[in-house]
């Protein structure tokens, strides 16, 4: 077949012979070829270098919570405390003297869930004082007609800038205010916090 004027002829196959010495990979097989390993040229490998980690934004470090006052024996509050106390020592203050008794010394609360069994770790008062002192956090389970009052008498005697959760449901009758707005406006300084859970069911 005749060639283009100023063109080499093709050889067989289409392809220029290989120079002496010279060793063709196929195409398939170069693309396969393995790397050579560190250190396989003479020369030592450096190390990998990892990324320096963020500098501090001045996050606070969260330490373990070891103490913990729920106010308010309810079912929820209850229920709160006696998980609570498998992780820290939690202290639940009632109201009621004998109520505040059973949970303490019997570890039920039968007015509001039964002969189930609470943690035999969990303390019960019904001193809001003694319930609250040396809390790092202190849990509202106190309905929101009465959770004003409740803050008010409990803050005098929190520990500065501790968290404190409201465990509530409902409006405060007359300014409509959630519980954490409540605790927001009597306790000033302390960050708040709300857990749900059946407690609004």
């Amino acid at each position: 077949m005749a060639q283009r004027p100023g063109r080499p002829p093709r050889h067989g196959g289409g392809r220029r012979p290989a120079p002496r010495g010279h060793v063709r990979l196929d195409r398939r097989h170069r693309r396969c070829a393995p790397r050579r390993g560190p250190g396989a040229d003479g020369r030592r490998s450096r190390p990998l270098a990892l990324p320096h980690p963020p500098p501090d934004q001045g996050n606070p470090v969260v330490n373990r919570i070891e103490q913990v006052a729920v106010l308010g024996a309810g079912s929820w509050g209850t229920t709160i405390a006696s998980i609570a106390a498998t992780n820290a020592a939690a202290t639940i203050w009632a109201r009621d003297p004998d109520q505040a008794a059973e949970i303490d010394g019997r570890h039920t609360n039968t007015r509001y869930l039964g002969e189930r069994p609470l943690s035999p770790a969990l303390r019960a008062t019904d001193d809001l004082v003694r319930a609250v002192d040396g809390a790092e956090v202190v849990a509202f389970g106190i309905p929101s007609r009465s959770l004003r009052e409740a803050a008010r008498a409990a803050a005098p005697h929190l520990r500065p800038g501790i968290p404190v959760v409201s465990l509530a449901k409902g409006l405060e009758r007359g300014t409509h205010l959630r519980p954490s707005q409540i605790l927001e406006q009597e306790l000033p300084g302390h960050p708040v916090a709300v857990l749900s859970g059946p407690n609004l069911a």
